[in-house]
């Protein structure tokens, strides 16, 4: 459903001259991968409002997203499993804000133990 969509779309720009036909396969992708960033986007928000938690989940996409464009690191090898990776990632976040005391020494251990793993 999702592809056709899309084809749609890049079909679309190609009639109405948007886009040359030459550079539809590019603006497919593009779409593809906008596509998944608003899911992403929008389920870490929706499981911030179930945790009560949405600015924390706001400001972990803030921090998070540009760590994981730049930073490397694992890559799941089906869009699936890098989607269910992040959900169970943002559930650890949100979990461990809510239920982790904030005494200085936590947060110095958490702060030390997130610096050696990026």
């Amino acid at each position: 459903m999702e592809n056709n969509m899309i084809e749609k779309i890049t079909n679309y720009f190609v009639v109405n001259e948007l886009i040359k036909d030459e550079d539809k396969e590019i603006y497919a992708y593009g779409l593809h991968q906008g596509l998944l960033i608003l899911i992403n986007i929008i389920t870490t928000i929706l499981i911030g409002f179930i945790f009560k938690a949405v600015w924390e989940s706001i400001l972990f996409i803030i921090v998070y997203t540009p760590l994981r464009a730049y930073g490397g690191g694992y890559h799941a090898k089906t869009e699936v499993k890098c989607y269910l990776f992040s959900i169970i990632l943002i559930l650890v976040v949100l979990l461990g804000i809510k239920t982790i005391p904030e005494t200085d020494v936590i947060i110095l251990a958490l702060t030390e133990v997130g610096a050696i793993i990026i």
